[in-house]
């Protein structure tokens, strides 16, 4: 190295050390600048009681002291003190005052959790107020510069808090952590045959799995994952929602960010949103719903920006979006109307109609690649033709948009623009050759329509997208049905102040739903006048998925974020200068504050209860009935039959399978993907359809079942089971929708004007016959369907001196009429001394176990009612292929779960009796072990004593002893006796508990 060079070579070391140093400092007094400003801040009063009251809020529900309620209260009345002190001193900052009034809402909140009233809720609202108070403070603070950042900071957040239910690892994501390899086929379902996965949209499994190993290191397991997955992902689309609709408006600054943070926080409460999925399928829909929104984010973006770099981003994420959901197809018609619309616009205004094409059909091809990663090991990729629900609504677009353009340009001539880039050269090329494109997209058009009645396609689509097939069908809830008159009653008569709640879509989408159907004329009309591009794509989303909901109810999840981004754009009329406010704007202003009123209980329980408010804590994949089901699922996955793990399997309904698939790692005839349907009928014929134990044998021994797992939500979707059961998969005809009725307890029953029909405290005095006094009470039990109520009444608080129903027309008659009439009865889960026992001391038990009764009935179907209404086609029902009682008394469901105490239901069979089938009989005189002869609950299942893996009864396993096993028993068993005999031994019979009985 020459001396030179080398002296060249340390002044460049000097110059690179210079800046390290210079660095260093800059850094060192950066950090000693933003100590110097948090000491400050933290001198100034107001900003150290904001603080001191957010720690308050979320250091209350770790430690359960109620008395912090009170601490909180206090720091908001000198808060308050604070905000005079310097209004009196001619400090007049009015943001101020937003700092008592959200420390004041944190109080409440946490006052009503103290109350004992949806202590979860109010929990969960007092720590979200808390985290908006620390952001409210750092903005007016200046450490965060912008409102916006703040508030969209806080739902980010308030998000992860109201959607971290996680349900828990899916065996895909599963496998992939243990072995390191995608499951090409799956033998923990569908046996014998298994299921082939090798060309499944996998990505949310292989996500989540990915996850979970970059975090292993710091202990995160799959479980982990799981249980952040459903809110950390969903926190992430709301921000990309707000990004959107941000984006989509922003030629209307600065509504268009009072519209985009109205969506990111209607969003963050919505129970449609929150749902994630039909049958718990939760992983998919989560991503899914992410990809989709962050591809039309930047597909708009490209568009907008006429960026095909964008654009092509824009591709990548929709084939990752291909990868990772079915919703996937839904994005073909919205992007199908928004081009349709956009042309519609353009030649309005004599503007270029095809301009828009590429930066929206490339994306969509991009996707069409998704076969190069999902097909088999060691195959070739098997590319197909797109969907129809793609290919006819892009193409048609297409074709629609290239004839407007050629109209356009014979009207007012082509349009040339400068060719600065390639987007310009690519615009300008597609404008050159408009009457080639459109020659050649119409003779295509028209071989498709001869070879595909596409007509009747868009008319099926539009017209009649409800779900056709059986399974199908049940998915979707069949909530399209119209309420049948003693569902009226119910709700009209005997339904409570706080206990009827919000149903339909306002029930999904709150106060979003009615903004939404607002604000579709405004679009319509900033669209077409103003050629708004946001509006017109706001449109295309939400309208379709507003009509297809209501064919179609399982678009429930689909549907809730464009109609959340088309009620928040009433953003876009906000009052947000002194001169709005003098102007119409006040009425849109006005609507906008009272939204939080749909969404945060302030009023307390009763306005959280009817209005539904909070429901996105239960409404989606939650911890909760996992941790119900855990300590059975680890029982179940420490079983083994003749030293094998998965030779054998485990019946129960479709929604546990993948539970017992990922975490028991044993075989379930069924989950909730649902890939063979004549299984999952096989499946709900065992529960619900068959009568006798020869039958359900038939069933659990071609899929070699050795237990069946029932929980308590088997009777609310009773009826689903009971319609495939009854259905011809192949024909498609329809079965017949019935299941059974639940009556909980109610210790106060009002109409719906508040006023008392029954109250449980009330007691009343009479004379009897021997002149003494007798006190006597009633405990009502409120639900549906069927009837409307049961009454029991109670005699000294120790006998049942007459049970009486309400009928659906509202008429009380005696239970014995009406049990003898209708061949009905009345079960439950837990013995029935057990659950009036707990009514009469009016105890609040949080198990619907022990407050609920069940309703078994016993219908003829007559081939008309019934049926739901998805089953019907131009006004008359399909054919039914039998007629037939159905009778649920003598189901498997019935006599398995809710016939381990039907001998307390029996009654001595007289007037009084709740059960007199014969079983229910035998289980009174024989015990209840002698019930089933091949079906016996396992003893860690019987929801008492140590240990009970069944969570008070709520989850309870049986075990199959088929036939011959108990040959092989009993030979066993005489060959015992006679040594026993042999040797003088004696067998001391097992005492039994007295029974105990009402009456």
């Amino acid at each position: 190295m020459t001396r030179k060079k080398k002296l060249q070579t340390e002044t460049d070391v000097e110059k690179d050390s210079r800046k390290t140093e210079q660095k260093e400092m800059e850094t060192e007094g950066h950090a000693n600048n933003l100590g110097e400003k948090l000491k400050k801040h933290f001198e100034e009063p107001l900003f150290t009681i904001a603080i001191a009251a957010v720690l308050l809020a979320i250091i209350k529900p770790l430690i359960d002291f109620s008395l912090l309620t009170v601490g909180i209260l206090l720091l908001g009345a000198i808060s308050a003190y604070f905000v005079y002190i310097y209004f009196k001193n001619n400090i007049k900052n009015y943001y101020f005052i937003g700092v008592p009034v959200l420390i004041f809402c944190i109080t409440l909140f946490s006052y009503y959790a103290d109350q004992g009233n949806a202590v979860i809720d109010f929990t969960a609202f007092s720590v979200m107020f808390a985290i908006l108070l620390l952001f409210y403070t750092l903005w007016i603070h200046k450490i965060i510069k912008k409102l916006t950042h703040a508030l969209i900071a806080t739902i980010f957040i308030c998000t992860m808090l109201t959607h971290l239910m996680g349900a828990f690892a899916d065996d895909l994501a599963d496998h992939i952590v243990e072995t390191g390899d995608i499951m090409e086929h799956d033998n923990l379902v569908y046996p014998p045959e298994g299921v082939d996965r090798s060309r499944g949209v996998l990505m949310a499994s292989v996500f989540m799995a990915a996850i979970a190993n970059v975090l292993s290191p710091l202990g995160f397991s799959i479980k982990d994952v799981a249980i952040l997955y459903p809110g950390v992902v969903a926190a992430f689309t709301v921000l990309v929602l707000y990004l959107l609709v941000r984006d989509l408006f922003s030629d209307m600054k600065p509504y268009n960010y009072v519209a985009a943070i109205l969506a990111a926080f209607m969003l963050m409460l919505t129970p449609g949103f929150a749902e994630k999925a039909i049958a718990t399928n939760c992983e998919d829909d989560t991503l899914g719903m992410f990809l989709m929104v962050s591809s039309f984010l930047l597909m708009t973006i490209g568009f907008r920006r006429r960026n095909l770099k964008i654009t092509l981003l824009a591709g990548f994420s929709f084939l990752m979006l291909a990868m990772t959901w079915s919703g996937y197809s839904y994005a073909g018609p919205v992007t199908g109307v928004f081009i349709v619309l956009y042309a519609i616009m353009n030649f309005i205004h004599k503007k270029n109609t095809v301009k828009e094409l590429p930066y929206f059909i490339i994306p969509f091809l991009i996707s069409f690649l998704s076969p190069l990663v999902l097909h088999a090991r060691g195959e070739l990729p098997a590319f197909a033709v797109p969907g129809m629900i793609i290919l006819i609504p892009i193409g048609g677009a297409f074709l629609f948009a290239v004839i407007l353009e050629i109209i356009r340009t014979r009207m007012y001539g082509k349009i040339v623009i400068p060719e600065k880039t390639y987007e310009d050269k690519m615009e300008n090329l597609i404008d050159r050759y408009i009457v080639p494109i459109g020659a050649a997209g119409i003779i295509i058009g028209i071989i498709f329509i001869l070879n595909f009645p596409a007509f009747d396609y868009v008319k099926t689509v539009i017209v009649g997208a409800e779900v056709r097939d059986i399974i199908g069908l049940t998915t979707a809830e069949q909530i399209r049905q119209t309420y049948s008159p003693e569902q009226m009653v119910n709700y009209a008569v005997i339904c409570g102040s706080t206990s009827c709640g919000s149903s339909g879509f306002s029930g999904k989408y709150g106060a979003a739903f009615l903004l939404a159907l607002i604000m579709i004329i405004i679009l319509f009309y900033l669209a077409l006048v103003k050629r708004s591009m946001g509006a017109a794509f706001i449109l295309a989303w939400s309208v379709p998925m507003i009509v297809g909901i209501y064919a179609k109810p399982q678009y429930g999840f689909v549907a809730s974020v464009p109609i959340i981004a088309l009620g928040a754009t009433i953003g876009l009329l906000a009052g947000v200068t002194k001169k709005d406010m003098e102007s119409w704007r006040i009425i849109a202003t006005i609507l906008i504050i009272l939204v939080p009123l749909a969404y945060i209980p302030i009023a307390g329980a009763d306005h959280y209860g009817k209005l539904g408010s909070g429901q996105v804590l239960y409404s989606g994949p939650r911890t909760s009935g996992f941790q119900v089901w855990e300590p059975a699922l680890l029982w179940l996955g420490n079983q083994t039959i003749d030293g094998s793990a998965t030779d054998w399997s485990t019946i129960t309904w479709w929604d546990y399978g993948h539970w017992i698939a990922a975490v028991s790692k044993r075989v379930s005839v069924a989950d909730n993907a649902k890939n063979n349907q004549f299984t999952v009928q096989n499946d709900a014929k065992f529960h619900v359809l068959v009568t006798t134990e020869e039958e359900a044998l038939n069933i659990t021994r071609y899929y070699n079942s050795q237990y069946v797992i029932i929980d308590w939500t088997m009777i609310g979707k009773s009826h689903a089971p009971h319609f495939i059961a009854t259905s011809n998969l192949t024909t498609t005809e329809c079965g017949f929708d019935l299941g059974y009725g639940q009556f909980q307890f109610r210790q106060v029953v009002t109409d719906g004007m508040g006023n008392i029909i029954w109250d449980s405290r009330k007691e009343q005095y009479t004379l009897n016959e021997q002149g003494g006094v007798e006190k006597t009470r009633i405990l009502p039990f409120i639900g549906g369907p069927h009837i409307g109520a049961i009454l029991f009444n109670i005699k000294n608080d120790a006998q049942i001196s007459s049970i009486d129903i309400i009928t659906p027309t509202g008429d009380k008659i005696p239970w014995e009429t009406w049990r003898d009439q209708n061949n009905v009865s009345i079960l439950g889960v837990q013995p029935l001394n057990t659950i009036l026992g707990l009514a009469l001391q009016g105890q609040n038990v949080n198990h619907p176990a022990y407050t609920t009764l069940i309703y078994v009935p016993n219908v003829y179907d007559d081939g008309k009612s019934g049926r739901p209404q998805a089953c019907v086609r131009d006004n008359s029902y399909y054919t039914k292929y039998s007629y037939t009682w159905h009778n649920y008394n003598d189901y498997m469901l019935t006599k398995l779960y809710l016939g381990d105490h039907a001998d307390s239901y029996y009654l001595g069979g007289g007037p009084l009796s709740l059960c007199t089938n014969d079983w229910c009989k035998k289980a009174a005189e024989e015990g209840n072990s002698e019930r089933l002869k091949y079906f016996k609950l396992v003893d860690e299942f019987d929801g008492v004593g140590s240990p009970d893996y069944s969570n008070a009864g709520y989850v309870k396993v049986y075990e199959i002893i088929y036939p011959e096993e108990i040959k092989v028993e009993e030979a066993e068993e005489e060959s015992d006796a006679e040594g026993e005999e042999e040797t003088g031994e004696m067998v001391t019979p097992t005492e039994t508990e007295p029974f105990v009985t009402w009456g």
